[in-house]
């Protein structure tokens, strides 16, 4: 079938989907999934899953596929065939929310592969992982650290981007000690923390930093690790908006997923003795246009007990994190 047929069968079935599928809402609870192959041709096809106990109610999933209920696809006149899957649950029972029509719009013209082929891909037991271990200033007097583990196959854009800015290396991943490594890292708050939710943080504590950073937008990885608690994830405003900013989930946020959130990583170290303890008295108080604008500067002022990085550093096992905490003084 020519490509300009096929792109127009499948614009069509898209449009089918969009008019029979409203209200978007998320559902309550994913124990085994079906997949309805919507032929489009020859080896062409479009996937869709869909949460067998939903009904009505579809959902993002990673690796770039579509739920739909079945009732969908009849009322738009779509023919498919089935195939049961059981996989983890992945949405929390006691909570949905609804898609706006613009991310429903965004997540389906995604499909823009012709052949989506089903496959539940496991990160290989010898990926190569990282560990990178944060000293945190929790409060006057009071500093611990926690370890996080890397993931490069979670989301390669992500994580690359983490290292880079461990690594002292700018937006093309080439050295730039003026704006990455201790230039970005020394004296950041955490100046979102939203108990039993997450800790946001990564605006440099200086404007001429932050400036650049803010700027350097990357493409979105797909979602393939859940938002689970300790993970870490770059945060968005959209599509391939994320930049330096990121959080750490204090809880299982698997609502996320399927809003693009993508983790790159997880804290093996650290969690309870220092990730559970970071300053929460703020809540979203801070006014992030005034961070980017003014840096530490405006927090010390109106925010003086955040707690903030000391040092981010790679390590070789969660060994090296072990031993005594060095000394730096307080910024």
């Amino acid at each position: 079938m020519a490509s300009g047929a096929m792109r127009e069968m499948r614009n069509d079935v898209m449009q089918k989907i969009i008019s029979a599928s409203w209200p978007w809402r998320a559902c309550a609870r994913a124990q085994q999934q079906v997949c309805f192959d919507v032929p489009l041709g020859r080896c062409e096809r479009l996937e869709f899953l869909f949460p067998s106990a939903a009904r009505d109610c579809p959902e993002f999933l990673r690796h770039k596929r579509y739920l739909i209920s079945p009732s969908i696809l009849s009322k738009a006149g779509i023919s498919y065939t089935t195939q049961v899957q059981r996989v983890p649950s992945f949405i929390p029972e006691d909570k949905s929310y609804a898609l706006p029509s613009t991310m429903l719009l965004s997540l389906l013209k995604r499909a823009s592969v012709l052949c989506l082929v089903l496959i539940f891909a496991a990160a290989s037991a010898d990926e190569d992982t990282v560990l990178v271990k944060v000293d945190v200033q929790l409060a006057p007097g009071k500093e611990n650290s926690f370890v996080l583990e890397v993931h490069p196959s979670w989301a390669p854009l992500g994580a690359e981007r983490f290292l880079n800015l461990v690594d002292g290396n700018g937006i093309n991943g080439k050295p730039a000690p003026d704006i990455s490594g201790d230039a970005f890292w020394k004296g950041l708050r955490f100046f979102r923390v939203v108990k039993g939710f997450v800790a946001q943080f990564g605006i440099a504590s200086k404007h001429d930093v932050s400036a650049i950073w803010r700027e350097a937008k990357m493409k979105d990885d797909p979602v393939i690790e859940s938002n689970k608690r300790g993970t870490i994830v770059f945060a968005t405003s959209g599509a391939d908006s994320r930049t330096s900013q990121m959080f750490l989930n204090f809880a299982d946020n698997t609502n996320l997923d399927g809003m693009g959130f993508a983790p790159f990583g997880k804290v093996v170290k650290g969690m309870e003795e220092t990730m559970d303890k970071i300053f929460d008295g703020y809540g979203e108080r801070p006014d992030q246009s005034k961070i980017q604008d003014e840096g530490n500067r405006y927090l010390k002022k109106d925010f003086p007990n955040l707690s903030y990085v000391k040092r981010v550093q790679r390590i070789n096992s969660l060994e090296d994190a072990k031993g005594e905490e060095e000394g730096n003084k307080e910024l």
